[in-house]
């Protein structure tokens, strides 16, 4: 029942995150949005089951509202009609379904050397992904 949060904020969050892409551009929001990611896996690791926990994954579901219908329109846009196809398909396997391979071998690494230190890895592996990121797209025209 609490990962549900995660996906209550998608009903208002992908339009407002739309609205702000409109307004600053997609690649900002991306940056944020991914950096943020990182950031809130940190405070993820800090909080036990209750309100705070529901509060995390509520700015969880946020972050992801926004991030992914922004992303999907920088895609679009940055990429030729021929290839587009190819490369949602490349994206969404690559954002939905490595989940499945990820999420034992992360079990696995949790079992071994723990919730907190796993988290930490995590949460620093988003981050510089995302900064990361950030240095590929930060001059991309919207």
């Amino acid at each position: 029942m609490s990962l549900s949060i995660i996906f209550s904020s998608g009903l208002w969050a992908g339009p407002v995150g739309g609205w702000i892409s409109d307004r600053i551009g997609s690649t900002r929001v991306i940056i944020v949005t991914g950096v943020l990611s990182g950031l809130v896996i940190f405070a993820l690791k800090e909080v036990s089951l209750g309100w705070r926990l529901w509060i995390v994954l509520w700015i969880i579901g946020i972050i992801q509202a926004i991030r992914f219908p922004v992303t999907e329109v920088f895609i679009m846009s940055q990429s030729p009609a021929r290839n587009r196809s190819t490369i949602y398909g490349i994206y969404y396997s690559t954002m939905q379904y490595t989940g499945a391979i990820f999420a034992p071998i992360m079990g696995g690494f949790i079992d071994r050397f723990g919730y907190t230190t796993m988290f930490n890895i995590a949460a620093w592996a988003v981050t510089l992904l995302a900064i990361a990121t950030a240095i590929f797209i930060r001059d991309a025209k919207d």
